[in-house]
C-alpha cells in the first residue's frame, strides 16, 4: 500500500489513484513494535507515544482519504494506546464490506487487561458485517455473546481467531448454516466455558483452561492445543473423544514437565489418519522422552514428527526405556528442535531410524525453541544466532555430528 502511494510523485494524475485501492490495507508496524520492545526503557516509553501518534495519523489520513467502495481486508497491528478512535476504524471495515478483518493491539507493557480496547458490538446495529470471511483479534476484549451475534449474521465467515481476551467467558459455537472452517482461542484467562458444534470445522487450536466441550465435529481434522488442556487431552478425551480417529494434524505443546502429565505407561487411542504429529514439551530428565513412545505407536500413519525440546534439568535420568520394538511405516520425516546430544537421544532417534521403514530425512537443531511468538520474530531470530555462538550449541552440534556417523548412509541428515 505504501508503494501503492508514492507513485504520486510520478504524476499529477496518479496522485489519488491508490485512494481506489481495494486489497488488503496493511498497517502492519509490528517491526517498530519489536524495536521498541527490547528493551523497554524509560526513552523506548517516550519514542512509543511519538510512535502511536505517528501510527495513528498514519492510519486515520489513508482511512480518510480512501474512495473505493470496498476493499479486503483491514490490518491493524500495533500498540494504539488510547490515542485513537478505533470504533471508527472498525466502522470503515464495516461500512467497506470487508472480507478479512485483523486488529493486533499488543501491549508492550503488558499492561492489565481491563484496559484492553472493547470490540464495539453496537456498530453492528446500523452496519452489515455479512461479507466477513475472517476475523482475527488479538488483545482485544469482546464478549461471547458479540461474537456469537456475528456467527449469526456473518453467513460466509470461515475464520475466527480471538487471543488474550479477559471479557471472553463463554462462547458456544454452533448453526445449522455455520460455514466456520478455522478456530482458535488463545490465552482467554477468564474463559469458562466454550461448546463447539460446528459441522463444517476442520481446525480447532485453543491454549487456556480445561472447559472446552465438542459436541459435533465431523469434519475436524486438525487439532492443536496447549497449556493445561495439555493434560486433559491426555488424560480424559483421547480416551472419549470419536472424532480422533479423523485427525490428520495434532499440535500439543505444553510447558510445564511431561511427566506431570505422563508419569507411566500411556494407553492411547489408535490415530490411523494422523499424517502431522508436533509434540512441544519440557523435561525434567533426558531418559522422559521415552514417555512420547506409545503416542508415536499409536500413530501407524504418521509421515512427519517434529519434537520441540525444553530441558528444565539436565540430569541423565533413568533410561530404562519405555520403548520396544515397533516398525514404523509410514515415517518420512523427523524433525528434533532443542537436542542436547544426551544419550537418551541419541537412543531415542536411533530406535527411530532403526525402525522407520520409510525415513527419508532427519533434522536436528540444538538450537533452543524460544517461545517470544508471532510477533517477535526477528528477535527469536537474534537470539538463535547468538545461540549458535556458545559453547553449549558447538557441543550440541558436535554430538550430533557424531550420531550421523551411526545413521544410515542413504538418510538424508540435516543439523542446523
Amino acid at each position: 500500500m505504501k508503494d501503492a502511494a508514492k507513485t504520486n510523485i510520478l504524476s499529477r494524475r496518479w496522485r489519488y489513484l491508490w485512494t481506489f485501492f481495494t486489497g488488503t490495507l496493511d498497517f502492519d508496524a509490528s517491526l517498530t513494535l519489536e524495536e521498541l520492545r527490547f528493551p523497554l526503557g524509560s526513552g523506548n516509553l517516550n519514542s512509543l507515544r511519538e510512535e502511536r501518534l505517528r501510527f495513528v495519523r498514519w492510519v486515520d489520513q489513508v482511512l480518510g482519504l480512501h474512495q473505493a467502495l470496498t476493499v479486503d481486508g483491514l490490518r491493524i497491528i500495533f500498540d494504539v494506546g488510547y490515542e485513537c478512535d478505533v470504533d471508527n476504524w472498525v466502522k470503515f471495515a464495516l461500512d467497506k464490506k470487508v472480507q478479512k478483518l485483523e486488529l493486533d493491539f499488543t501491549d508492550l507493557r503488558m499492561a492489565d487487561y481491563s484496559e484492553l480496547y472493547a470490540f464495539p458490538s453496537h456498530l453492528f446495529e446500523n452496519s452489515n458485517p455479512s461479507s466477513l470471511t475472517a476475523l482475527h483479534l488479538k488483545r482485544v476484549n469482546v464478549t461471547g455473546g458479540t461474537l456469537e451475534c456475528l456467527l449469526s449474521h456473518c453467513p460466509f465467515l470461515e475464520v475466527l481467531s480471538v487471543k488474550n481476551s479477559s471479557s471472553l467467558l463463554s462462547l458456544n459455537i454452533w448453526g445449522p448454516t455455520l460455514k466456520l472452517k478455522y478456530l482458535e482461542i488463545w490465552g482467554c484467562r477468564n474463559f469458562e466455558k466454550l461448546e463447539i458444534s460446528a459441522v463444517n470445522l476442520l481446525s480447532f487450536s485453543y491454549r487456556g483452561p480445561e472447559v472446552v466441550h465438542f459436541k459435533h465435529v465431523p469434519q475436524l481434522l486438525e487439532l492443536s492445543v496447549a497449556g493445561s488442556f495439555f493434560k486433559v487431552v491426555v488424560d480424559k478425551l483421547f480416551k472419549h473423544l470419536s472424532f480422533l480417529s479423523q485427525l490428520k494434524t495434532l499440535n500439543l505443546h505444553f510447558t510445564g514437565p511431561l511427566k506431570l502429565i505422563m508419569t507411566g505407561p500411556q494407553q492411547f487411542p489408535e490415530l490411523n489418519n494422523l499424517k502431522y504429529l508436533e509434540l512441544k514439551v519440557s523435561l525434567l530428565e533426558f531418559g522422559d522422552l521415552f514417555l512420547l513412545a506409545p503416542l508415536l505407536r499409536a500413530s501407524p500413519s504418521l509421515h512427519k514428527l517434529t519434537l520441540l525440546i525444553c530441558y528444565a534439568e539436565m540430569s541423565s535420568g533413568d533410561l530404562q526405556t519405555l520403548i520396544d520394538e515397533h516398525t514404523y511405516h509410514c515415517l518420512k520425516v523427523v524433525e528434533f528442535i532443542g537436542f542436547v546430544g544426551s544419550t537418551a537421544e541419541v537412543e531415542f532417534l536411533l530406535h527411530l531410524s532403526k525402525n522407520s521403514v520409510s525415513l527419508e530425512k532427519m533434522i536436528i537443531d540444538p538450537c533452543r525453541p524460544y517461545p517470544l511468538g508471532e510477533l517477535f520474530k526477528s528477535r527469536s531470530q537474534i537470539l538463535k544466532s547468538k545461540f549458535r555462538e556458545t559453547k553449549e550449541y558447538l557441543l550440541a552440534k558436535e554430538r550430533a555430528i557424531e550420531l550421523q556417523q551411526k545413521l544410515p548412509s542413504d538418510l538424508e541428515i540435516v543439523v542446523l
